[in-house]
């Protein structure tokens, strides 16, 4: 494989979000882990208001994640996902080879979902496997 599949598919596998895709223009950089590129010793600039606000406020209200999604489970794209019965967000990108027995995607849920280690499904009535965790790569 070459070309922008390939490179969607070797991203998914190593947690790397992409612009557009995983995240946009409406979205904060702490949602999209990009929290450490943004200077607060810098003076004035367009965006600064809403940057400090959320460094003051703690942690974004949706963020990012990696996820570990089972070979037998029907994810796709786009698909939403829950917990203790809420919707908490969806699967932004999902690649489609398998390692290890597992899928490899990236998620943008809640805030509160993200920094407790629990499981997410599909739907209400499905069982919790799919499992998520900090992205594993900085963007340097």
């Amino acid at each position: 494989m070459i070309g922008l599949e390939a490179f969607d598919e070797m991203r998914c596998l190593e947690g790397v979000p992409r612009s557009g895709v995983d995240y946009g223009r409406d979205n904060f950089p702490q949602e999209a882990g990009l929290g450490d590129h943004i200077s607060f010793n810098k003076g004035c600039y367009i965006g600064q208001e809403p940057h400090a606000r959320m460094y003051h406020r703690g942690h974004p209200n949706w963020i990012s994640v990696w996820l570990s999604v089972p070979e037998n489970s029907k994810a796709t794209s786009g698909a939403l996902l829950f917990h203790a019965g809420k919707e908490i967000g969806k699967i932004t990108s999902l690649g489609s080879f398998s390692k290890d027995s597992v899928f490899r995607g990236i998620a943008m849920i809640r805030h509160e979902v993200a920094k407790e280690k629990t499981l997410l499904s599909l739907s209400v009535d499905e069982p919790a496997e799919i499992v998520h965790e900090p992205l594993p790569s900085k963007i340097v």
